[in-house]
């Protein structure tokens, strides 16, 4: 798959994931970032969005926190046998094309992905899967993940770097990068 497709469904999906943060701590504000830089055209995407906006804007009737997914019945299943299972790399294949890990540490799922033009790490904190998961209703509980990731401030979630690209997405307290 050529990088910028990567990157672009990658993010898309990420996007969906991320926008499922968490409410504000005591005081301070949490904030989703997800910025895109491409070097090549010098373009610039930075998203910087209240936690408490998405989380006003899941509750919106017509979504109701939740998100309807079709031929993922068993998520939460397989969610919970990851959350279960020992810690250590699952997989880890190198061709001559590429490069993948998939490790679990502890409370994390991390998967890594070089293919010599473009590198991919995405960590995925298991609490924030179980939540996402949900009932199990054959869709994702946008409302539970976004509670869920508000322990997570400050960490970097996804990070996409190519030679013309980079793709972060993280949480934390500060309204921008800048």
């Amino acid at each position: 798959m050529r990088p910028r497709r990567l990157s672009t469904v990658f993010v898309g999906s990420t996007v969906l994931l991320s926008s499922l943060a968490a409410r504000a701590a005591a005081e301070e504000e949490l904030w989703l970032h997800i910025h895109v830089r491409e070097a090549e055209d010098r373009d610039q995407i930075e998203v910087n969005l209240p936690l408490r906006f998405l989380e006003q804007l899941l509750a919106h009737e017509a979504l109701q926190g939740k998100l309807t997914l079709g031929g993922f019945p068993e998520l939460q299943d397989l969610i919970e046998a990851v959350t279960a299972a020992a810690d250590g790399e699952y997989f880890n294949v190198k061709t001559d094309e590429e490069h993948v890990r998939v490790v679990k540490q502890k409370d994390t799922l991390s998967v890594f992905v070089d293919d010599g033009e473009e590198r991919v790490r995405a960590e995925l904190p298991l609490e924030l899967a179980t939540a996402l998961a949900g009932s199990g209703e054959n869709g994702l509980d946008l409302r539970a993940a976004l509670k869920s990731l508000q322990r997570h401030a400050g960490r970097e979630l996804v990070r996409i770097e190519s030679e013309d690209e980079l793709v972060r997405i993280w949480v934390d307290t500060k309204a921008s990068t800048k």
